[in-house]
């Protein structure tokens, strides 16, 4: 069985920024061995006190980041890095401009709070069909996904997966669907792809 895990970065207020949804794609197998690899590197690191991967956070070296020095920082990414490539069977992520999706989109929506949650719709449909075409899913089998928790887009995210499961090309791939906190390592690793 394979699952997906997907978190976004960035958002649609800042006007000048880039949104991103970074996804992974594990086998049962390979998911436990990252979890445990992941979750023991970062417990090694004591200056984290046990807390979740925040990819923003690690960037900008602040929370539990600040008091790491060079070293330490270079190390952890390394290994973090070495940790996903290792054990994931696929990578993706997807951009979109802020200000250009406004300039394109402004007309075809009326309402304005669509428009914002639309962007998330897109980036997850693309990292979709990017995942279609390059994991070979036995035919017997469906993808299912994990997102991480996001009140702004879960409804509208949810919504746009089970239209989806329907269409021809993804018909009998895509399982379940799911949302869940930064607490699963698989979700704190598509943080990082998403912010890489």
């Amino acid at each position: 069985m394979f699952t997906a895990y997907f978190d976004e970065s960035g958002h649609h207020k800042d006007r000048d920024k880039i949104v991103t949804m970074g996804g992974i794609v594990v086998s049962e197998k390979s998911g436990r061995m990252l979890e445990h690899k992941w979750n023991r590197r970062l417990r090694r690191e004591r200056k984290l006190q046990g807390k979740p991967f925040h990819a923003t956070d690690f960037k900008a070296r602040r929370d539990v980041f600040a008091d790491l020095d060079d070293q330490e920082w270079n190390s952890l990414i390394s290994d973090l890095t070495a940790i996903t490539v290792n054990h994931i069977e696929f990578g993706v992520a997807h951009s979109i401009l802020v200000n250009d999706w406004d300039l394109l989109m402004d007309e075809r929506f009326v309402d304005p709070f669509e428009r914002k949650r639309a962007t998330y719709i897109v980036l997850v449909q693309t990292c979709l069909e990017q995942i279609r075409e390059r994991v070979s899913i036995p035919k017997d089998e469906t993808l299912a996904c994990v997102f991480e928790e996001n009140k702004f887009t879960r409804m509208a995210i949810e919504s746009h997966y089970l239209d989806l499961k329907k269409h021809p090309y993804f018909c009998g791939k895509l399982g379940l669907v799911g949302f869940d906190g930064k607490q699963l390592a698989q979700l704190q690793v598509a943080d990082l792809v998403a912010h890489t």
